[in-house]
């Protein structure tokens, strides 16, 4: 901690001295009266000539100027350009419509020729119908997100750079027009399988631009430390009216399944499984195994279906916006309108959405600005619960395993006495799973948001060099859901915690958050000769309220009575009623010499409700404490140095170094408070408990971060090429510490723990071939990262999760797979004895098990010929070796082609699924795999024996289970045309088509290799059954009226 504040005084003193240093860089200045200072500079004229890189003709109408625009020039309809500028310059930028920028360095030249190629148009996300689903596809190279499920909307996992925490979340802070989003990662979903995606409410119709930023988030304090998403709306450019028409429309195809066991193997295995724990009158005696016509179960339980028929389609997908924008000398504005609609591939499971953004600067005088704007955005879903579901306790009702699970011998409707089938659903069987397609016609799946967001950006202008500007935001974000479990094909289950029965339930929960945010700073820029300067400071204020209750309960009147009522059995009510604060104190300052050596001092200072009075902080200041997070980067444009002008195939290096610090102050609301909460006692008495044990000293996580990296552009820019290193060190983390079992109580959230997290990251794009009608292009990324574990407050700990063990463990990853070892399975019972063979304690905890013939080989670790709990090892780490992506395309005259493949290298991934599909132990469907099990002596196989209720444990989390996760997908494939218009009030017309998800190579055998169940770190790399990404083909048009 002494270092720490040591290192942050120093830089806070570098930051200070720096705010002052413009004082003594001052050089001739030149008072005009009644005029700001005017500085005498010495001109010197440059000359040259602009082109087109592939077409060789002459570019009319670039715009060659300095950075800070005060000098500029335009080219005439030979491409040539003369510009006066001071003599200190060493680069200019060079822009043109349709055309991408360029930084030209001058290297002391006073003549240049300088080839632009013309903007790519992106097309490979224009099938997105949330802005996750374009960060997915424009932005792998810079960040890692894995896309939860094949729901629609559902959003990703984003992770920049690694992870940064363990308890307090590693998503990145989400800013949309300079203002803080709520990225809403906490909050829970009554529909199991579903995560609350913050990003649906946004159309990516809107959205001008996305930016990560990974340096430099010291400005943004305690919430900065994992990394920034800065999405930016798209606003009035010109009083010309400009309309925007476009829609799409799409067919998504059923996603591929797991093969189940038919209707005579499910019978064959149903026989092998009972054979050891049953006589065989009994057997026999079982409905689906009376092969008499005449039994009167005959019909129902002599079938041979496929539930996967019955749960999944094939779906539709629409969207449509209008985007109008315009205004005059005094006001610009941006309006528009959308509406997207998605059906899931899974029976009822859809999503709509309806939004208006309105965006408007207004210029009320030369000095007075503002901005308004207004966001709204209606998302309502039908949503049935997905996977499976993390308690064992709980019925299963998600579809999707359903039709996994359920027998092949039944179908969903009853037979007549006749024989006929009928429109009656089947109601519970002798299996004790529940009917899918009950759940998919009876059941109730709810959830709508409404969205809406008010923001005032006034500014004043003092002087040419001074500033005073604010953003002032309010937002309101309600969410309702309801979920009901019918009666009808879902067999009555026990209640242990109440003791009874529940033959349906309905839940139910409402939300409402309000968020203020308020900004206000202060900047001064001005320039002197060959230094320029740019001062910022300024304060900011987030207030945030958030309220809910929940509701559930059981045995409604009938399945046609879904509300939560004074007559439901078993019920519970719970509410929640959070409020926090923060408040910033920034400042930045950036410095320029001869525009080639850049240098940036940023420092906040940040308080928080949800810090403990005795946090030990940097700063204490008016009974308050704060936290510091400074950061120093610099950056050297070696390309405009003089000496370079003798490597004129070099059109830009430049290296770059950072060091600072940034936070994460995501902990529990509460957590440092000491608190009772109510509770309900034998479902009849309400008391008190203690609900939290308070820690006064906590604090937001602190992370310093190292980084150098290289950004070098060679040939006329046709090869560019940007590679980092980086090394994050978490102080301060947050972490669980545990109480003694026989102090009643779990534990209490402490700053104990320590994490680090390094790696790199390479991106690449090649314009391979530049001809006058084809154009060739590829992009590449890729990236590493490698966490450590370096301390914790209570030592080693396992997690539960969907019967498998996470471990968190000084000197390992985050997230590794805890388990047993094994090594294949016993062929013959001489194998199974030899050395005195292997045992297991029984059930009953006073004799051992012997494992047999059939039974799977653990590995004894431990050499005792036991296996037991000193048995367990690592066996899997999620984390990949590499993550990246690569694109190509293609371009002839008006028509252009995109493909964009995505990878993961070295992960692993907990089969939970393939643990339930070939337990072998339960009389649920098995996978077609089991065909493959054990059934005689010295068979060779891996699958073991089937075993009712699995006494000898073949089917314990073990690296059975822990796959390779690796995948290479061809993501998506476009193709665009720019149809050729000369109609007056037709400025534009493109009509494209893409298709997603084509091909995915991949050794694991799941449905599919990239999922992610929650974003939570621990859950990264577990697969419970969510529904998988399948093929979507789309078309769609763009008018520019």
């Amino acid at each position: 901690m002494e270092k720490h504040n040591y290192i942050l005084k120093g830089l806070s003193g570098l930051l200070l001295l720096f705010c002052f240093s413009p004082v003594f860089a001052q050089e001739k200045i030149v008072a005009v009266a009644g005029k700001d200072t005017m500085q005498v500079v010495d001109l010197t004229t440059v000359k040259g000539r602009i082109w087109d890189a592939v077409t060789q003709s002459p570019v009319l109408g670039a715009k060659i100027q300095s950075k800070d625009q005060k000098y500029s020039a335009m080219t005439d309809e030979k491409g040539l350009f003369t510009i006066q500028i001071p003599g200190y310059l060493t680069q200019l930028y060079i822009s043109a419509p349709d055309y991408s920028l360029i930084e030209c360095p001058l290297q002391g030249k006073s003549e240049i020729e300088v080839p632009i190629f013309r903007t790519t148009t992106s097309i490979r996300s224009l099938s997105a119908l949330t802005v996750d689903a374009e960060i997915t596809s424009k932005l792998n190279g810079d960040l890692r997100a894995i896309t939860h499920s094949g729901t629609p909307g559902i959003g990703a996992s984003m992770f920049i750079r690694g992870f940064n925490s363990l308890n307090a979340g590693s998503q990145p802070l989400i800013i949309v027009d300079g203002v803080i989003f709520d990225n809403q990662y906490d909050r829970t979903s009554i529909h199991e399988g579903f995560i609350l995606n913050p990003l649906s409410n946004i159309s990516p119709d809107d959205v001008e631009s996305i930016q990560v930023i990974k340096d430099g988030t010291s400005l943004y304090g305690s919430k900065g430390g994992n990394g920034i998403l800065m999405i930016n709306t798209k606003r009035g450019k010109d009083p010309v009216t400009k309309i925007t028409v476009s829609s799409l429309f799409g067919y998504n195809e059923r996603p591929k399944t797991i093969p189940m066991l038919d209707a005579n193997q499910f019978r064959v295995y149903a026989s092998d499984l009972l054979k050891y724990s049953y006589n065989p009158s009994y057997i026999s005696s079982l409905p689906f195994l009376n092969d008499n016509p005449s039994y009167y179960d005959y019909a129902r339980y002599h079938n041979n279906n496929d539930w996967s028929k019955d749960v999944y389609r094939n779906s539709s997908t629409q969207s449509y916006n209008v985007g109008v924008s315009g205004g005059d000398d005094v006001a610009l504005y941006h309006l528009s309108l959308g509406y997207a609609n998605a059906n899931s591939t899974l029976k009822a499971n859809d999503f709509t959405r309806f939004n208006a953004r309105f965006n408007s600067d207004i210029e009320l005088t030369s000095k007075f600005k503002f901005s308004f704007d207004l966001s709204y955005a209606q998302t309502d879903r039908e949503l049935r619960n997905d996977g499976f579901s993390e308690s064992s306790n709980d019925v299963i009702a998600s579809p999707a395993v359903l039709s996994l699970i359920k027998s092949p011998l039944l179908i969903p409707y009853e037979y007549s006495n006749t024989g006929y089938i009928t429109p009656d659903l089947s109601d519970a069987d002798i299996f004790d799973v529940a009917n899918p397609i009950a759940i998919i016609e009876h059941g109730i799946g709810e959830s709508s948001q409404t969205y809406l967001a008010l923001s005032l950006k006034p500014s004043y202008q003092f002087t040419p060099a001074l500033k005073l500007a604010g953003a002032f935001n309010y937002s309101l974000n309600s969410l309702f859901e309801k979920h009901f479990r019918p009666d009808v094909g879902v067999p009555t289950t026990y209640l242990p915690e109440v003791g009874g029965n529940s033959r349906n339930q309905v839940k139910a929960q409402n939300s409402k958050q309000l968020a203020l945010a308020a900004d206000l700073h202060l900047n001064w820029h001005k320039q002197y000769d060959k230094h320029v300067v740019d001062l910022t400071g300024g304060a900011r204020f987030l207030s945030d309220s958030y309220k809910g209750e929940y509701g559930s309960g059981h045995n409604t009147s009938s399945d046609l009575d879904h509300n939560l009522n004074g007559s439901l059995n078993y019920r519970a009510t719970t509410g929640y009623d959070d409020n926090w604060r923060s408040l910033s104190w920034y400042a930045q300052a950036d410095y320029s010499l001869y525009e080639k050596y850049l240098l940036s001092l940023t420092a906040s200072a940040d308080a928080s409700s949800r810090f403990g009075k005795e946090a030990d902080l940097a700063i204490q200041a008016g009974g308050v404490n704060w936290g510091l997070f400074p950061s120093a980067n610099a950056a050297w444009l070696v390309s405009s140095e003089n000496f370079m002008r003798n490597l004129p195939f070099v059109n830009l290096l430049k290296i770059r170094l950072g060091y600072g610090f940034s936070g994460n102050d995501n902990i529990p609301n509460g957590a440092a408070l000491t608190y009772f909460s109510a509770i309900r006692y034998i479902n009849q008495y309400t008391g008190k408990t203690l609900g939290n044990i308070g820690n006064t000293s906590l604090k937001m996580e602190t992370v310093e971060k190292k980084n150098v990296g290289i950004d070098i552009s060679l040939l006329n820019n046709r090869l560019s090429v940007s590679g980092d290193w980086y090394h994050h060190t978490t102080s301060d983390l947050l972490a669980w510490k545990q109480f003694h079992y026989m102090a009643g109580l779990e534990g209490y959230w402490t700053n104990d723990g320590k994490l680090e997290n390094k790696g790199y990251e390479l991106s690449l794009n090649l314009k391979a071939l530049t001809l006058r009608d084809f154009q060739w292009e590829l992009d590449g990324s890729l990236a590493h990262y490698k966490n450590k574990i370096l301390e914790l407050p209570d030592g080693d700990y396992t997690t539960t999760i969907y019967g498998g063990e996470v471990q968190t463990a000084v000197g390992q990853p985050a997230g590794v797979f805890y388990g047993y070892k094994t090594d294949g399975v016993f062929a013959t019972t001489a194998e199974a004895t030899s050395g005195g063979g292997l045992k297991i304690l029984s059930s009953t905890g006073v004799d051992y098990l012997p494992f047999t013939a059939g039974d799977i080989r653990f590995v004894d670790l431990h050499k005792d010929g036991i296996i037991d709990e000193r048995d367990k090892t690592v066996i899997g780490d999620p984390n990949p070796d590499f993550t990246g992506s690569f694109n190509t395309r293609f371009s002839y005259k008006k028509l252009s082609i995109s493909a964009l493949f995505s990878f993961s290298y070295g992960n692993d991934i907990y089969n939970y699924v393939r643990s339930r599909l070939e337990s072998g132990n339960e009389l649920s469907n098995q996978s077609a795999a089991m065909q493959n099990r054990w059934m005689s002596e010295g068979q060779q196989t891996s699958i073991p024996k089937s075993s009712y209720s699995d006494p000898l444990g073949n089917s314990r989390f073990s690296n059975r289970w822990i796959e390779d996760g690796s995948y290479l997908r061809f993501k998506t494939l476009s193709v665009a045309y720019e149809v050729p218009v000369k109609w007056i009030f037709l400025s534009g017309f493109t009509i494209w088509a893409s298709a997603d998800n084509l091909w995915t190579y991949s050794k694991y055998l799941g449905v599919d290799p990239e999922f992610s169940i929650n974003n939570s770190i621990l859950y990264q790399g577990i697969d419970a059954g969510l529904l998988s990404q399948g093929r979507s083909y789309f078309i769609g048009l763009k008018l520019n009226l």
